[in-house]
């Protein structure tokens, strides 16, 4: 069962590539603080730095900008220390919910009960999302991350994206194999969106910052515009970013605009 603990991780892992890029930034910033006076409403800054007090100007100085930015690197270090600290408490303290895991640590007379008893998919199976279609096999060794659904995906980021359809109730196929004007594709997403009665697709492209990957991206996305598919309209790309980092607060708000 993927659970919350893989979402911390990846928060983690994000947190503190961020971290790095700034405290990278700060290296070439000027060190010191601002203060200003403000004059007939104009803004009048200082440069403040071991003991000294230099006027700058405007806040069209550069070196005003500079320090206003190292500011904001600065406090926002300061959050994702706190957050790091969290995430890693988390990631220690986290009780899994995998229920093999729970099995192989239960008194033995609850070990032998089938875990398909509380395979989720077998709700409501008359639903679109849970009937059978056909599902692309390729590289099925890489289905290695399941999800609340009961199924497997591919990644971490195409189990939360699954998790996300799965707690707003929206009904979706993994990597279904369907024809386009003769063609095999197989998207990551079909969507039913109850809203507007029909099917959408969603695809997600991680790994943007590998070369070959991104022809890929770059041929499927042309091939679904050649094809008349209006972005946002009949498919939605969500995408990670070139460290592999995945937002999740933005996944689910374009999840919650465009799917539901």
């Amino acid at each position: 069962m993927y659970n919350s603990k893989l979402y911390a991780e990846k928060e983690l892992e994000y947190q503190s590539e961020l971290a790095k890029r700034y405290r990278k930034e700060l290296k070439r910033l000027p060190e010191g603080k601002l203060s200003v006076n403000t004059v007939k409403g104009k803004p009048y800054y200082f440069h403040l730095s071991n003991g000294e007090r230099k006027y700058l100007g405007s806040g069209e100085n550069e070196v005003v900008k500079d320090l206003q930015k190292r500011y904001y690197l600065e406090e926002a270090l300061k959050r994702i220390d706190s957050n790091q600290k969290l995430l890693q408490k988390i990631g220690q303290e986290y009780i899994s919910i995998n229920l093999e895991e729970m099995m192989t640590q239960s008194p033995k007379a609850y070990r032998e009960m089938p875990i398909d008893y509380f395979n989720l998919s077998k709700q409501n199976s008359s639903s679109w999302g849970s009937s059978k279609y056909e599902r692309s096999q390729k590289y099925s060794e890489h289905l290695v991350h399941q999800t609340l659904k009961g199924d497997f995906v591919r990644s971490k980021s195409e189990a939360i994206i699954s998790n996300i359809f799965f707690t707003k109730k929206i009904e979706y196929r993994y990597e279904e194999v369907i024809k386009i004007n003769g063609k095999i594709i197989v998207p990551d997403f079909r969507i039913l969106v109850k809203s507007e009665n029909r099917i959408k697709i969603l695809e997600h492209f991680g790994m943007i910052g590998n070369a070959e990957y991104m022809e890929d991206v770059m041929w499927k996305v042309k091939f679904y515009l050649e094809n008349g598919f209006k972005p946002w309209e009949d498919i939605i790309f969500t995408f990670e970013d070139i460290y592999g980092n995945i937002n999740t607060q933005l996944i689910d708000k374009i999840i919650e605009e465009f799917c539901r």
